[in-house]
């Protein structure tokens, strides 16, 4: 589980964006292109903690007896961290080259330490509509843009608590040469819980001018000549995307 461990990491504080960048370059690197593009980037699944649970920095499950983990629930204030973290990780996961892939109930905010806790029931009725709604939102994009599929990947942005890359078309034909509308789409997550950050982004050699907010209900920014200062609040992503 590579792409959701170094997530992990990220997100939690236990390396920064720069040492993320750079795990990322290796796989790039040691993966042929079209395995690249394949690759099933998962977060969660039957063999591991539920993603919510690890997020929110739930106790080391070895630390706990088994009636601990079955009782166990993030008390609130973790449990809106944990969702806050889940939805820029998703972001990354929907936007990132590779096959997103959903464990059932992790949209929905589910928690639950190693097998059997983390094949809880799904919870009908009783979903985080936050987190399912933001998971639908994120989804569509990915589904509505075919530049989060087959674009290029490049990263843009990498210090501390902020990371970033753009995904691109190049005279208007994907990394495969197949044609693509979507010329540009820039994506950038702070994962500071409670820094504000302005970062300078160099996207001028993809595109300059106008681009969409698609987190912000397709809002246009002006990216001038192509070197936006761009603030990010604590725990926020930005999707932005440049159209021919």
């Amino acid at each position: 589980y590579p792409f959701r461990g170094i997530m992990i990491d990220f997100f939690t504080g236990k390396q920064d964006a720069e040492y993320v960048n750079g795990v990322l370059m290796s796989i790039y690197e040691n993966y042929p292109l079209h395995n690249f593009y394949c690759n099933m980037n998962l977060i969660g699944s039957h063999d591991v903690p539920r993603i919510l649970t690890i997020l929110g920095e739930a106790p080391p499950e070895q630390q706990l007896t088994q009636l601990e983990k079955e009782r166990y629930k993030l008390p609130e204030s973790q449990r809106a961290l944990g969702i806050a973290r889940l939805k820029l990780l998703s972001l990354i996961q929907m936007t990132f080259p590779g096959v997103p892939s959903i464990y059932y109930g992790d949209e929905a905010g589910l928690e639950g330490y190693s097998d059997p806790l983390n094949r809880g029931t799904y919870p009908w009725g009783d979903e985080n509509r936050e987190l399912l709604e933001w998971y639908r939102t994120i989804t569509a994009i990915r589904n509505k843009y075919d530049i989060f599929s087959t674009g290029k990947w490049t990263s843009i942005y990498a210090e501390g608590d902020v990371y970033g890359y753009v995904r691109s078309t190049e005279n208007g034909r994907d990394v495969f040469g197949a044609r693509c509308k979507d010329n540009t789409a820039l994506v950038l997550v702070n994962r500071s819980k409670d820094i504000k950050l302005t970062v300078s982004v160099d996207i001028g050699r993809w595109h300059r001018g106008i681009m969409y907010d698609l987190l912000e209900g397709g809002k246009a920014i002006d990216l001038g000549e192509g070197r936006p200062d761009i603030t990010l609040e604590p725990l926020q992503g930005k999707i932005y995307i440049g159209k021919l």
